[in-house]
């Protein structure tokens, strides 16, 4: 499939350009150069807010954000966001539906109202007065919809990051959640612990360092320079919200997949599992129906898989696999019985540190495949739990 395109998409600022401190929007808001948005509660608001700051309390959709918006007069940027402790999720909303909607120049700032007061600057009460203007700015692209996605795991330039995750644990082991189910060629990694974004001091160097360090293995990172895409378990998940707006402050392209987890399946599934479940499934019981029967496909190099490979494991380099028709011809010859829906393809590689499983898993299910199963430790972990290894005559042939 041809890559995802995404017209409009906001550019990156520099880092640093979104988080400003108190001191430059007072001396913008002393002279009309920017307007204050409240995100946090009602109650908060009423208590004392930034002169002329409009509240937006309970928008949640774009085209609602560009109704009230434009109800208050606000129908261009600059605008600058603010809210304290505990009001973090709901900021990140608003800079995530303030950029979808087409504004320019989204700031946030920095410390939020507590930052504001140890300035020694003034909160007011009064309500600004209502106006209203057209609204004319085009949208941006900031939400990516289930088939884009569909569209977008694997594809150059694009990575998907799922946090529902602390990220990779130890030796790039992956953690519950992932190892449970992912979507094919995600990666773990957890864009919250940088920091409140509403009230702390946001490490952006951090954000952008960690990102330069992510990848499936170590020394094997991800382009800085790609679109991430983020999601989390749902809807109301505020976690890939805030790493939106961290990931923006840093100078990087984000997008959200804001159906998360929940929205993805029954679209490919990718599980990482051991040794036990692999045997296990390879010895089905009474009654299995042929279609449930697993796909073992071993991506090593041919003259390794001769030396030893898993018993029920056919041989496929990745080289080969992804090489014209060479994976059609090879499911019909080994499992003419496969349901793409229902076979689960378990892939082996060399060991832990092989990730030819993770392109693999990509590959087939494009080809259809939704029951996609990683053995991440390989056949040096076979070997060393003791379980048999087979092996093939010197000049026999390949299966």
């Amino acid at each position: 499939m041809a890559a995802i395109t995404i017209p409009r998409a906001p550019p990156p600022p520099p880092p640093g350009d979104v988080y400003v401190d108190a001191a430059w929007v007072q001396e913008r808001l002393a002279r009309g150069a920017v307007v204050a948005l409240d995100a946090r509660p009602g109650a908060r608001y009423a208590e004392g807010h930034l002169a002329g700051a409009v509240r937006l309390e309970g928008v949640t959709e774009v085209e609602g954000l560009r109704r009230e918006l434009a109800g208050a007069g606000l129908c261009q940027g600059p605008v600058v966001l603010y809210g304290e402790a505990g009001s973090g999720p709901a900021l990140a909303r608003m800079f995530a539906l303030l950029e979808a909607a087409g504004l320019a120049d989204v700031y946030v700032l920095r410390g939020g109202v507590a930052a504001w007061r140890e300035q020694g600057l003034p909160l007011v009460k009064q309500t600004p007065a209502s106006r209203s203007c057209e609204w004319k700015a085009p949208g941006h692209e900031v939400l990516v919809s289930r088939d884009a996605m569909m569209d977008a795991f694997g594809q150059r330039g694009i990575e998907v990051l799922d946090l529902r995750d602390h990220g990779w644990e130890g030796n790039y082991d992956a953690p519950a959640h992932f190892r449970a189910g992912h979507i094919p060629f995600a990666l773990p990694f957890d864009l919250t612990r940088f920091g409140d974004v509403a009230a702390d001091a946001v490490r952006l160097d951090d954000v952008r360092t960690a990102v330069t360090q992510l990848g499936p293995r170590k020394n094997d990172t991800v382009p800085i320079t790609s679109t991430f895409i983020l999601h989390g378990d749902g809807p109301e998940d505020p976690r890939p919200l805030e790493g939106y707006l961290l990931m923006r402050a840093a100078g990087l392209k984000a997008r959200i997949y804001s159906e998360g987890w929940q929205g993805w399946t029954p679209a490919p599934v990718v599980r990482v599992v051991e040794a036990e479940e692999v045997a296990r499934l390879m010895e089905p019981g009474p009654g299995a129906t042929p279609e449930a029967h697993p796909m073992l496909l071993d991506l090593r190099e041919p003259w390794d898989f001769r030396l030893a490979y898993l018993p029920g494991s056919q041989s496929l380099a990745l080289r080969l696999m992804l090489k014209g028709d060479t994976f059609e011809s090879f499911v019909q010859q080994h499992w003419p019985q496969a349901d793409r829906a229902k076979t689960p393809l378990i892939f082996v590689c060399y060991g832990h540190s092989c990730v030819r499983s993770r392109e693999a898993a990509v590959f087939a299910a494009r080809k259809g495949f939704t029951h996609l199963l990683w053995y991440r430790e390989g056949v040096d972990g076979w070997r060393a739990k003791g379980l048999p290894l087979l092996n093939l005559p010197r000049d026999g042939a390949t299966p």
